[in-house]
Order: structure tokens, then C-alpha cells, then sequence
């Protein structure tokens, strides 16, 4: 939003052609629309300095002349601006000071004596492109003459816009232009009234920088439109080019990253086959010092073999039979004597008779 104070404005009317080299940005604007034309010089100086400060808004006056083609069709040729000095600003206000006005009228009287001002514009910084209430106040009561424009800049989103004065209804009301005309060549129309022999016009040329290729197309509107297209043509293989390259670069990545992601996935697998094994392994040990100390702590329990010699009559049946209950038990006798069999004992020979559990 911006605060201005009141001034005046001296409306002068030149009779000349619109431009031809221009680029449309946007739609084609409709019949009642007012038709506008900035210089591509212009453009880019302006949103450059409202760029230029994200936390205050910055704004300025369009200057230019209004013009009136040879079929009476009325349409703004802004060729020059005024950045406002002095002011107050804040990230969603700017105002105008009685210093700001007096530096703008002096700069427009010093610079651009043949100009006038065409409208205002303004930063919207976060804000999007459209007109507050407040922009409506100032345009209503300070930009109010028909042809007078606003244009708005965003330069978070680098959107923009500009806002006419819609006459053709039965109420005058501000809205957004379809599109507007950035002039890219010899933006500065010939007046109708004045016929220029050829010769005149390649020493304007020369005069200018022959070698310019705007005023070559200025000069010859069919070869600079082969040139305009020649140009267009390198310009869309170059960015086709650019296109295939960066899609295969994409690829790449997108291939780089699925290896990345696979070879990822196999070591966390790894990972799980590891800590599985090293947690059987470690069961394994375990189980084994498990084993390993009830079998030392049977041995410390178990008791010691008696000694028993060998009486008259006395048989390995009859030995079991005494120190087991069981007859059958001979075998632990034998195996732990190391005898040759049942009969291998003898009247006085002594035996060690192991526990049942040996």
C-alpha cells in the first residue's frame, strides 16, 4: 500500500504508432483495456529495485506519453521511472512525503521534459499482486485521469501486474490488465506526421549504432522478424538441449539413488544376519559352561569308591548285590576295576566299588 499527498498532472498526447518489436506478457488484453508498453530496460530497473528490500515496500512514478494511434486507439508508452526518495516505509506501507513529490517533479522537469506521468507503481513484498483498499484510495484520488495505470510487484513470488481504469461499463472501476507489451527494440514510436526517406533513416541508424540489431530490425521489419525467428529457433534447441540433459542427469540420479537404497537394504541385512549369529553364538557358550559346570559340579558330589577285598565265596554277583541291592550291577565293578570279566577276581584281592553314578 503507499500514502501519497495530493498533486497535479499536464496530460499531453502524442499521435504515433505502437511499437512493433515487443514481447506480449500474459493474454492479448481486451478491447476496453488500455493497451500498455514498457520498455524491457524499464521493466528491469524497476522490479531490480523493488527486489532490492524484502522488509519494505518501495515504489515509484511510471513516466512516459500517452499516445493516440493513426485509428484513434489510445495506449501508454511508459519509457522511464522515478524511484521515490524520502519516504517512510514499512513491509506493508510507503508513503509519499511533500519531499518525495518535490524530488519527483524535479528529476521528471530535468530528465524527462517531454514526459509525463503515466501512473505510480509498487512493491508487494509477500503480499501477492493486487490492489488493498488503501492502493484503491490512492489510485481513486491521486491516479484518477483514464489512461493512468498501477503497476505491482512481488518480488518473494516475482509475480507482477498492472491495473487500468475500466471506462466501458456505466461505472468506472480499476482491474487487473490481461497482459501488457514489453518492448524489446526501437521501443520509441514515430510519430505519424513524419515520413522518412530511406537514406535519412540509415544515417538515424548509423548515427544510433548501426550495428545494433534492434535497429536493424527498427529499419527493416521483414528481415528483422527472419532474425527475431532465427534467434527464437536457437533459443528453443538450446533450452531442448538443455532439457534432455538435465532429464538424463535426473535418470542418473534416480538410478545412483536405487543402488544406494539397495546397497543400504543389504547392509541392514547383514546387519540382522550378524547380531542373529553372534546371539547364537553366544547362547552356544552359554549352554556349553552350562554343561560345563554341572558336570564339575556332579564330579564334586559324587562319593568316593569303597575298597572291599575279596572274601571266600564272595562273587561279583554277590558284591553288586551288596553295596548296590542289585545283582545286575557287575558291569561297574568290571568297567571301573578294568576286569577281565566276572570271573576275574580271587580270594583277598581288593576292589574299589564306585558310586551307582560314576
Amino acid at each position: 500500500m503507499i500514502d501519497v499527498e495530493n498533486r497535479d498532472s499536464k496530460l499531453k498526447i502524442m499521435k504515433c504508432d505502437p511499437p512493433a518489436d515487443v514481447i506480449l506478457e500474459g493474454i492479448q488484453p481486451s478491447g476496453n483495456e488500455m493497451k500498455i508498453y514498457i520498455r524491457r530496460s524499464t521493466l528491469t530497473s524497476i522490479d531490480e529495485y523493488m527486489a532490492s528490500d524484502l522488509n519494505n515496500e518501495l515504489g515509484g512514478v511510471l513516466v512516459g506519453n500517452i499516445c493516440e494511434s493513426p485509428i484513434g486507439e489510445k495506449f501508454l508508452l511508459i519509457k522511464n521511472f522515478i524511484h521515490a526518495k524520502y519516504t517512510t516505509a514499512s513491509v506493508s506501507r510507503l508513503t509519499f512525503t511533500h519531499d518525495t513529490w518535490e524530488g519527483i517533479d524535479k528529476e521528471l522537469e530535468k530528465k524527462f521534459p517531454d514526459e509525463i506521468i503515466l501512473g505510480w507503481y509498487h512493491s508487494h513484498p509477500g503480499h501477492t499482486v493486487f490492489l488493498s483498499g488503501h492502493d484503491m484510495f490512492i489510485q481513486e484520488n491521486f491516479f484518477n485521469l483514464d489512461f493512468m495505470v498501477a503497476y505491482v510487484y512481488d518480488p518473494s513470488i516475482n509475480d507482477r501486474g498492472f491495473f487500468f481504469w475500466d471506462t466501458s461499463g456505466d461505472t468506472r472501476e480499476t482491474k487487473k490488465s490481461s497482459g501488457f507489451y514489453v518492448t524489446v527494440g526501437g521501443d520509441s514510436p514515430a510519430p505519424v506526421e513524419h515520413n522518412s526517406s530511406p537514406l535519412e533513416e540509415e544515417e538515424k541508424g548509423l548515427e544510433q549504432g548501426g550495428n545494433n540489431i534492434y535497429n536493424d530490425i527498427e529499419r527493416n521489419p521483414k528481415g528483422g522478424s527472419k532474425l527475431k525467428d532465427i534467434f527464437i529457433f536457437v533459443l528453443l534447441g538450446v533450452n531442448i538441449l538443455l532439457s534432455l540433459f538435465l532429464l538424463n542427469k535426473y535418470n542418473e540420479s534416480e538410478e545412483r539413488y536405487s543402488e544406494n537404497v539397495e546397497l543400504k537394504n543389504d547392509i541392514i541385512e547383514l546387519k540382522d544376519n550378524y547380531r542373529n549369529l553372534n546371539q547364537k553364538l553366544e547362547n552356544f557358550i552359554i549352554d556349553t559352561q552350562l554343561k560345563e559346570e554341572a558336570a564339575n559340579d556332579t564330579a564334586v558330589n559324587l562319593p568316593p569308591a569303597v575298597k572291599y577285598e575279596v572274601k571266600k565265596g564272595d562273587t561279583l554277583k554277590s558284591i553288586a548285590a551288596k553295596f548296590y541291592g542289585d545283582s545286575t550291577k557287575t558291569d561297574l565293578i568290571i568297567n571301573y576295576n578294568k576286569l577281565k570279566g566276572e570271573s576275574d577276581i580271587r580270594f583277598g584281592k581288593t576292589l574299589e566299588i564306585p558310586p551307582m553314578k560314576y
